[in-house]
């Protein structure tokens, strides 16, 4: 017989991420075997960096390291990142520094984990550091920052919205300019009322939804109407992680942003001032019960602090429908500055916001897998490490049986 004491040692690592300036390692991949390849063809590690501020940086000096005894040990070339955009580094080891081709570092990633840092010109300020190590990695899983779930979201326009809109019945009516947020564009003529806008049979599928009615100034005239919403966005406090734009149209749309296209539907090409939509629309309770969603993420950029315009061209399948529905509600998804955590995304997004993901626990490694059997009267030791993430850790306790005996705990010490 001997006595199951089980005093356990645990050794605390702390793994912290330091987040210090508008630029930072947004999303790293250490095992890439499918994901995203290099202009070579090769699935080399790869590691995401990400301009978070409003205005243009440039990268030119900036270093990337995996060694904290050498913070200057991959330099940046001069390349000019614009406001919330992002770009890819492949960690191969083929040390490449052309700012007209992709970029390589010297160095590659360890899967099982090690130190990653971006480091500032100085070569001495920490503007990234997954410290002392970033915990072990899996084949195509890659791993960063994210609000993991602390999205606020944000109404930028809402379905009862005012827009300015215009019925033209002639080509000339509609300013080729007619989606530009210039702020000097003269709307003065347009009309303006709340969404949606068009119109429906009094006892029709999407007649609650019709507060504007265009059925007088539209029906038999033009298939077209254009459509201006003016709203302002102030992220004081805040970073802008998703936008989302929500339509129920029937039949078709084009919208633009500040005057860029971000999003379409049963729309021609080229689209004209009394342009149909190529087709009909959805059935009407589809649209009445499930507005269509499209992720504009990859247009963020287009976002301006202040003043901005989301420009609309409805259109019907013909000038004489028998319906028309022009409702929209753009989101931003938001979180705090400063709650932002590490963790590992299943669904990687090089060159694109980051998906939902898992936010990293503590990890354990190094612990005793088959401990020898003590003398009598001697303790059993059972040691493990433990990298701490995204929050503090109060205690651990180890599960254990001994033998058919019920199951037991105990709290272990450093």
């Amino acid at each position: 017989m001997f006595r199951l004491i089980t005093p356990i040692s645990i050794i605390l690592i702390f793994s912290t991420i330091q987040l210090n300036a508008e630029l930072a390692i947004s999303e790293f991949m250490a095992s890439n075997d499918s994901t995203v390849p290099d202009e070579d063809g090769e699935f080399t590690d790869w590691i995401e960096i990400i301009n978070e501020g409003n205005e243009p940086t440039d990268l030119g000096g900036y270093h990337l390291t995996d060694n904290e005894d050498d913070l200057t040990q991959w330099t940046f070339p001069r390349i000019i990142m614009a406001p919330n955009s992002r770009i890819i580094v492949f960690a191969s080891g083929k040390d490449r520094t052309d700012p007209e081709s992709p970029l390589h570092t010297d160095f590659e990633l360890n899967a099982k984990g090690e130190y990653l840092a971006l480091v500032s010109p100085d070569g001495i300020k920490k503007i990234t550091e997954f410290s002392p190590t970033f915990p072990a990695q899996n084949e195509d899983q890659s791993y960063g920052i994210s609000s993991f779930g602390n999205i606020i979201p944000e109404s930028l326009i809402s379905t009862d919205s005012v827009a300015k809109y215009l019925i033209p019945k002639s080509e000339e009516e509609l300013p080729n300019d007619w989606n530009s947020a210039d702020p000097l564009f003269d709307d003065s003529s347009w009309t303006s009322g709340p969404g949606g806008f068009g119109w429906e049979s009094s006892n029709g599928t999407l007649n609650s939804l019709i507060t504007t009615d265009l059925r007088e100034e539209m029906r038999s005239k033009n298939a077209s109407g254009f459509f201006r919403y003016f709203f302002e966005f102030d992220a004081t406090g805040h970073t802008l992680q998703t936008l989302n734009l929500k339509t129920q149209i029937d039949d078709g749309y084009v919208a633009f942003l500040n005057g860029i296209e971000i999003a379409s539907y049963n729309s021609p090409s080229p689209t004209n001032w009394d342009s149909r939509s190529s087709r009909s629309g959805r059935p009407d309770s589809d649209i009445l019960n499930n507005p269509s969603e499209h992720d504009l993420s990859d247009y963020v950029n287009f976002l301006n602090e202040g003043r901005n315009i989301l420009a609309v061209h409805g259109m019907n399948s013909s000038s004489g429908g028998s319906d028309l529905l022009v409702r929209i509600e753009l989101i931003a998804g938001m979180s705090k500055v400063g709650e932002l955590y590490e963790g590992y995304f299943s669904n990687p997004t090089p060159g694109k916001p980051n998906s939902d993901g898992k936010a990293s626990g503590p990890i354990f490694s190094n612990y005793t897998k088959k401990p020898d059997r003590p003398m009598p009267g001697n303790d059993l030791i059972i040691e493990a490490s433990l990298i701490e993430a995204n929050a503090t850790v109060s205690k651990v306790d180890m599960f254990y049986r001994v033998m058919f005996d019920q199951e037991k705990s105990v709290q272990m010490t450093e």
